[in-house]
């Protein structure tokens, strides 16, 4: 089993998304966030297959799987 964790950040040093495999599938949780810090997106893998997806706008869920 090949577990890979990828996190990617602005030039500012804020994180811009978190992604993580396993056996070079998406798996878990997704994250992507605008540079001021709040999320525009939210996804959940399972085997490669979306489970969950939620979307933000101004930092409020708009839709999808809202927590």
């Amino acid at each position: 089993m090949n577990i890979v964790n990828i996190y990617e950040y602005y030039d500012n040093g804020q994180i811009k998304a978190e992604e993580n495999y396993k056996d070079d599938e998406k798996d878990g949780k997704l994250t992507y966030w605008y540079e001021n810090g709040q999320i525009i997106k939210e996804s959940t893998f399972e085997n490669g297959q979306i489970i969950k997806e939620s979307k933000f706008k101004d930092g409020v869920c708009i839709s999808g799987d809202c927590p």
